[in-house]
């Protein structure tokens, strides 16, 4: 969904922001990445409600990240992981 998507986004973005010395720029940068939500899926509820239904449910999903080094025009990374 592309919510979800957009999201995902934003929460990567901001792990460079705040735990490197990356910065983000509009263009001509060295280091691109690009990715995709591969799976997801609802999982078990996390806790039920005094009606007997889910109040929240944890949610996996499986995405495929590549990240690009611009200077060397090369492909340094390919990872795809499991968010629960």
């Amino acid at each position: 969904p592309p919510i979800l998507e957009q999201s995902f986004t934003e929460a990567l973005r901001e792990i460079f922001v705040s735990q490197t010395n990356l910065r983000l720029v509009q263009s001509g940068g060295d280091l691109h990445f690009e990715g995709k939500i591969t799976d997801y899926r609802p999982g078990q509820p996390i806790s039920v409600g005094t009606d007997q239904r889910a109040n929240s449910e944890r949610l996996s999903i499986s995405v495929q990240v590549k990240f690009w080094c611009i200077r060397i025009i090369k492909m340094i990374i390919q990872i795809t992981f499991n968010l629960i």
